[in-house]
């Protein structure tokens, strides 16, 4: 920012130092050139502080059990959970059977933790380079709008689908199993700068900006407590650790189309209901799908229900040992 306005008001100083010096206005552009190096936004110890207190997460995220579809899944909360996307640009080009691809230039979004534009969610939208373009670094929207104006690319071009990306500060840290944890994956570019984001992938969107909602139920047997060890911090299945539980997401990655934006639901099942804790196995009991307690409506199994106001990002880990 400095730099620019030096050379906005260049001119004007030239001008009165010497009268023969030409009025005409400088160019500046915003368009670096390839091999450019962009600094990192958390550099900026204001910028830092304001995605660690607004990301909605700190140190490691847990890695958790759950079911969905019938089956044992992994998942993590990874924070809050707007119902709108963000925009977000992708540089691409044409491939040899005229598709868009994305080409090695980092993803570019305008909005951070603690804006009001902000969400983990965004929607894509590609940006086609042209034959004019020769790797030149587009670091913000105002970038692509030169870009475009330039001929450099052409303009954006919404998909039909979001892809999920929260951005994370410098201490945290996504627990993938076996003792190992992962920072962020991927980097955006934000303003003329980077911010490090985790990528978990592809995601339904609705009208061009809406975000569908699931359910996660947390189920609990007739006068008893949740059948979780995160919430009871007690070792159910006795495997040693706490992070099992009888929770049921609706779909799961290889399995239904799901969406990450899930209300939590507390449902009441018979006291008989086997789970966890009594096959002292986190991947059998009774109880593994939504269709088993919503078909569409309450099935026989449901004593009661009650949906809560906690809607949450919940991702289902997808590559042993990874994200």
């Amino acid at each position: 920012m400095r730099s620019a306005v030096i050379c906005c008001l260049g001119p004007l100083f030239a001008g009165c130092l010497d009268p023969l010096v030409t009025d005409e206005p400088t160019t500046t552009t915003l368009i670096l050139p390839a091999g450019s190096s962009v600094p990192s936004a958390l550099d900026d110890p204001a910028i830092a502080a304001q995605i660690a207190d607004a990301d909605g997460l700190a140190g490691v995220v847990p890695r958790q059990t759950a079911f969905a579809g019938g089956q044992r899944i992994h998942v993590w909360n990874v924070g809050p959970a707007p119902a709108v996307a963000s925009p977000l640009f992708v540089l691409a080009k044409r491939d040899a059977a005229g598709d868009l691809v994305k080409i090695a230039h980092p993803t570019v979004i305008e909005a951070i933790p603690g804006e009001p534009r902000y969400s983990p969610f965004w929607a894509v939208f590609y940006v086609e380079v042209t034959a004019d373009y020769h790797g030149e670094l587009l670091t913000s929207f105002a970038a692509i709008s030169e870009a475009v104006d330039r001929g450099l690319v052409k303009r954006p071009a919404q998909q039909t689908f979001a892809v999920n990306c929260p951005i994370a500060g410098r201490d945290v840290r996504i627990d993938v199993g076996n003792g190992v944890t992962v920072g962020p994956n991927a980097t955006f570019y934000y303003e003329g700068t980077t911010v490090p984001y985790f990528d978990f992938g592809p995601m339904p969107l609705v009208d061009g900006s809406a975000i569908p909602e699931a359910r996660r139920i947390v189920l609990r047997r007739a006068g008893d407590e949740p059948l979780s060890e995160v919430i009871r911090h007690v070792d159910l299945d006795g495997d040693g650790d706490t992070t099992d539980t009888n929770d049921v997401l609706e779909g799961a990655p290889g399995i239904a189309p799901v969406t990450p934006r899930m209300r939590t639901i507390t449902v009441v099942v018979p006291a008989s209901t086997a789970s966890i804790d009594t096959s002292q196995d986190e991947t059998v009991a009774d109880v593994r799908s939504t269709t088993q307690l919503f078909n569409p409506g309450p099935t026989a199994l449901v004593v009661g229900y009650t949906p809560t106001d906690e809607i949450a990002n919940w991702v289902a880990q997808s590559t042993i040992g990874g994200l």
